[in-house]
């Protein structure tokens, strides 16, 4: 049963990023249930595919995509954005779900670890927050969201984890930018940032790319 408010989302296209497990996959499930098309990307795509199977069997009345996409890659991320343009017209929601976390601390970690964090945790969101505003403002649609799940870590330090406590205060910061950007230019998209309270799965309940 749609929940109220949700009707106008029917049959229109969110994409969830980091939807095979965690937060992500709870996300896309919750979509699919209120009508609307998801397209779930992750690096590993077999269990968004059972996800999408399941949704199916319960008979829910959205339709959970799978698509294979390595956020550390701008050319997946831009060849995802792409299809979605051809296949489903565009984006209407982009929830930047998917996160990263080493154990690379500043005074020993690697660069490729530390890498590997920026890459997905705040260039793959700045690449998805642009293509999908392109892809509204396109398409003139003026109530699209753009909802970036932020981390715990944002907000206090872990020592093992001190090189990713210091990337993501940048995707805090990439939120007022967005929006100053966006809304302040009357587009009529809304971009909040979610920071979700510790889950029982995987770091924080987030989900890798």
């Amino acid at each position: 049963m749609a929940r109220a408010g949700m009707e106008r989302w029917r049959d229109r296209l969110a994409l969830v990023t980091g939807a095979s497990g965690g937060i992500g996959a709870a996300v896309a499930r919750a979509l699919v249930q209120q009508g609307l098309k998801v397209v779930g990307c992750a690096r590993t795509v077999s269990n968004i595919e059972e996800l999408a199977a399941e949704c199916k069997s319960a008979g829910y009345p959205g339709t959970l995509i799978p698509y294979r996409c390595d956020l550390s890659n701008e050319e997946d991320i831009l060849s995802m954005f792409s299809a979605v343009r051809s296949q489903h017209s565009g984006v209407d929601i982009c929830i930047n779900n998917a996160g990263l976390a080493r154990p690379d601390p500043l005074l020993s970690g690697s660069t490729s670890g530390w890498k590997d964090m920026f890459n997905v945790n705040v260039l793959a969101l700045s690449i998805c927050t642009r293509e999908a505003y392109q892809s509204m403002k396109e398409r003139k649609v003026d109530d699209g969201h753009i909802i970036n799940i932020n981390s715990v870590s944002n907000l206090r330090m872990w020592p093992r984890l001190s090189s990713m406590s210091s990337a993501l205060p940048r995707t805090s910061s990439i939120f007022p930018l967005t929006w100053e950007r966006g809304c302040g230019q009357k587009e009529g998209f809304r971009q909040p940032s979610c920071t979700p309270t510790p889950a029982p799965q995987g770091w924080g309940g987030r989900e890798k790319p």
